[in-house]
């Protein structure tokens, strides 16, 4: 009679994570999130910004849980000490707009029922601009500097209409980004954290 019942409660249980492990059938995806980011840069190139946060938007579109997705963050904070950047001291009280624009190739790992694991990897380019004016009255902007970017989203999608899917994320990724070429004396490389909402339609 033991015996009986442990192989039903044994049953049980595998049924029960094969059921908790199914994965919903789509190919085709569309998903758009929105949510707080925060930038964190090292050691000289961090006592000039600090750690900043901003807001990130991003798409995708995928295909069988292949991803191509884009994204933007906007850092609008001042500068901790002046900066020298090519005979131009930009003062400490100046206002700089630090403006993240990344591309990106994922793929969706899906371990328990629609928890998303989603590695990336793809390019990020920085545009700033700052508050000070150049002598002819143009806004005047540091050169872009841009490289390769990594990192890994986890999602938890809950479904509330069939083939719409809602759920938060978190987003931590590493930027190979030369900000040296601004300044000798910086440190280069960042990570950014950022976590939100995302929404998903799928056919």
């Amino acid at each position: 009679m033991n015996n009986r019942f442990r192989i039903i409660i044994l049953i049980f249980l595998i049924s029960s994570i094969k059921i908790a492990a199914q994965v919903d059938k789509y190919t085709v995806d569309i998903k758009l999130g929105v949510g707080r980011s925060k930038l964190t840069t090292f050691g000289a190139t961090n006592e000039l910004f600090g750690n900043q946060w901003g807001t990130r938007i991003f798409v995708g579109i995928g295909y069988k849980g292949l991803h191509l997705n884009a994204g933007i963050q906007g850092y609008n904070e001042g500068i901790l000490k002046s900066l020298d950047y090519e005979d131009i001291i930009i003062p400490q009280d100046a206002h700089i707009s630090n403006q993240y624009v990344d591309f990106s190739i994922s793929y969706e790992y899906e371990p328990l029922s629609r928890l998303i694991i989603e590695p990336s990897i793809g390019y990020a380019r920085v545009r700033t601009v700052t508050n000070i004016n150049e002598p002819n009255g143009d806004e005047f902007k540091l050169k872009s500097i841009n490289g390769f970017s990594t990192g890994v989203s986890v999602i938890k999608y809950l479904r509330f209409e069939k083939g719409f899917y809602l759920g938060p994320f978190i987003n931590l990724s590493y930027d190979f980004i030369g900000y040296n070429s601004w300044n000798n004396n910086l440190d280069n490389n960042s990570i950014r954290m950022s976590f939100g909402i995302v929404l998903k339609g799928t056919n």
